[in-house]
């Protein structure tokens, strides 16, 4: 009997999970180890692909956050929306260097969550065994949260389709992750952009007000 597309991936998987099960037990580098990792990962986002359930694929923007301390923070306002965080660049042939503070501007987010999983709270994601892994950017795809939005601007803008909205992005770093809906991001690692400085300046502005208002008793 002919083998099935979904058989043949979920064997595939398998054999990919034994693989790491062994690997774990082996004396080998790290860079092996993650490789294994990596393989796992990409045979579940194919999986769920082909069954049509959502997965998450790996972006390869050249950074990762640091696994240590990530330092993630989100500046967002009506105009723009930031995420910056401690970066690290892969290497081939050895460990991953600091690279700097990575500045990433969601272009045209609709919606942010930040905050909860850690990644230690990681494998209790929906997504984490399809495609998700720690400290990364990765892409969504058949997102359900997506789906979700959609229907909620249904019940007064009934034309809305999928379309109409982005991508979702998801960044995972050691105290917290964030997921948002955006048409697109962009990375870099400094220098700020102009409009990175025009969040950050507004936000700053606010955090001296809201303390001019409410000053912080230090003898507490």
């Amino acid at each position: 009997m002919r083998e099935s597309k979904i058989d043949r991936l979920k064997r595939k998987l398998f054999e990919a999970q034994a693989t790491l099960a062994r690997r774990q037990q082996e004396r080998i580098s790290l860079q092996e180890l993650l490789a294994a990792y990596e393989a796992v990962q990409k045979a579940e986002s194919a999986l769920a692909a082909a069954e049509g359930r959502e997965y998450a694929v790996e972006l390869d923007l050249g950074v990762v956050p640091e696994a240590a301390i990530s330092g993630a923070r989100l500046f967002q306002d009506e105009d723009g929306s930031f995420l910056t965080f401690n970066a690290m660049r892969p290497r081939p042939d050895g460990p991953s260097v600091a690279a700097g503070t990575a500045i990433v501007e969601l272009i045209g987010c609709t919606i942010t969550k930040f905050g909860h999983p850690n990644d230690e709270a990681l494998p209790g994601h929906r997504l984490y065994h399809s495609g998700l892994g720690a400290y990364g950017i990765y892409e969504v795809h058949n997102s359900v949260w997506i789906g979700e939005v959609v229907r909620i601007n249904q019940v007064w803008f009934p034309k809305t389709r999928r379309k109409h909205y982005g991508r979702h992005f998801m960044f995972v770093f050691h105290d917290n992750s964030l997921e948002c809906i955006a048409w697109d991001i962009h990375l870099e690692v400094r220098p700020y952009s102009p409009r990175f400085e025009k969040v950050a300046e507004g936000l700053l502005a606010w955090s001296r007000m809201r303390y001019a208002l409410d000053p912080i008793d230090e003898s507490e």
